[in-house]
């Protein structure tokens, strides 16, 4: 049960990062043009691609800080 509520942890984690991926890309794509010039968009962009590819970690690493109260308010509630 307890790789159970690890894995969807990391899926919660997965899936807040992407959401606020999204967020921030479709901010970029959708720019004033005469606030930033093409080229600070498409680095951010390029950046936002590189950090995507990145998310997977960060959410495992995230499950780890979630699953302990997670862990502490269900499982122990229940003994």
């Amino acid at each position: 049960m307890g790789i159970v509520s690890y894995l969807f942890c990391v899926l919660i984690c997965y899936c807040w990062q992407m959401k606020g991926f999204y967020l921030e890309q479709e901010l970029w794509h959708n720019l004033d043009e005469k606030k930033y010039t093409q080229i600070e968009a498409d680095y951010y962009l390029n950046r936002l691609e590189t950090d995507k590819r990145q998310m997977w970690l960060w959410s495992f690493i995230g499950g780890f800080y979630l699953m302990g109260p997670v862990y502490l308010l269900i499982f122990k509630l229940f003994e």
